[in-house]
This record gives C-alpha cells, sequence and structure tokens, in this order.
C-alpha cells in the first residue's frame, strides 16, 4: 500500500530500486504506474543478472536494467543518466528509489552516500528491511540498514522519515524509519 500511495502522490517521472534480484519489484513498480496512468517513467531496476530479466524486459513499460552491483559507481552514472533524461523527457523531475539490496549498516551507509545525492526536495529514498537486528526481527543480524539510517539523519541528512506514509496499511512495516521524504 504504501509504495502504491507514494506513486499516486508523487508521480514520479523514475523509479529506481536497488537489489532487484530476479525482477518481481521491478514489475510491481511498473504495474504501479500503469494503474495510476503514469506511462513513460521508466523503472530503474540495479542488481546483478537475474533470471527474470526477459519477463522484465518484455513488459510493455519502459525499463532500464543496470546489471552490476548497485555500489559499483559505473552503475550509479547509469542511474544519474536515466533519471535526467526521464526528467528531460517529461519536463519535469520526480524520484522515487527503494534501497532493497544488502541490508547490513556497512552496505546501506554506501548506498545512502551513493543514491541520497540524486534526490531533490520532496523526493523520496525509501530503505527496505530496517526492521533487522531486533528492529524486532532477526536478532542476531548484526549492525542494520536501520543503524546506517540513523546516522545518515543523525550526520544531518536533508531527509525526514514519513510517518505518515510508514501508518498507511497498518501499524506494521519491514522499513521502519525507512521511509524517508527529501526536505531540502
Amino acid at each position: 500500500y504504501r509504495y502504491w500511495e507514494l506513486v499516486r502522490r508523487l508521480r514520479p517521472t523514475t523509479i529506481v530500486e536497488t537489489g532487484g534480484q530476479s525482477g518481481g519489484s521491478a514489475l510491481f513498480f511498473m504495474d504501479a504506474l500503469r494503474t495510476f496512468d503514469i506511462l513513460d517513467a521508466p523503472v530503474v531496476s540495479v542488481d546483478v543478472p537475474g533470471r527474470w530479466d526477459g519477463l522484465v524486459l518484455e513488459a510493455e513499460h519502459p525499463v532500464v536494467l543496470v546489471r552490476r552491483d548497485c555500489l559499483d559507481l559505473e552503475a550509479v552514472a547509469t542511474v544519474r543518466q536515466a533519471v535526467d533524461a526521464a526528467a528531460r523527457d517529461a519536463g519535469r523531475r520526480r524520484l522515487l528509489i527503494s534501497l532493497d539490496s544488502v541490508h547490513t549498516e556497512k552496505h546501506v551507509t554506501r548506498e545512502l552516500a551513493l543514491y541520497a545525492p540524486l534526490c531533490e526536495p520532496d523526493d523520496y529514498l525509501v530503505i527496505e528491511d530496517t526492521d533487522h537486528n531486533g528492529r524486532p526481527v532477526l536478532a542476531d543480524y548484526g549492525p542494520s540498514a536501520a543503524e546506517a539510517v540513523e546516522k545518515f539523519l543523525k550526520d544531518g541528512a536533508p531527509f525526514e522519515p514519513d510517518r505518515e506514509i510508514e501508518k498507511i496499511g497498518g501499524p506494521f512495516t519491514n522499513s521502519p524509519g525507512g521511509w524517508l521524504r527529501r526536505t531540502g
């Protein structure tokens, strides 16, 4: 529900996801965009090659598959080019990014450093699985996405958690505190 509501409200010109794995989330995002008649906004999926790539490429929606590690600087440059091209084509820019690859603190900290600068005011950056490391699941996971988000915000990143979006669909989310809106 939360992503659907973000797509409805934001009407993004691009959706970027890391950790696309087999393509299921790319197809989900394409479906959400089509539901709200946003037919020209590409989904940019960043991950190593997956078994569903063919289905994603056959979808009747613009998609950019970046088949590299999401921390690879060439992958980030390709994402930036896709975001910029979509903004030029749409005559405006609005971005939704979902970070959903590896959920360790170290990895998410690096993802935030690479992908947060792509966001402009009112864009969204969603960090998935901040519920790890006993928050409340996987108590033995070790430092996770939640710790990375806390440090990111504490260090003055121009983002704030959107508690209204977080509450949509019920009180539980696998990403508590991870639904971030760029403020400045």
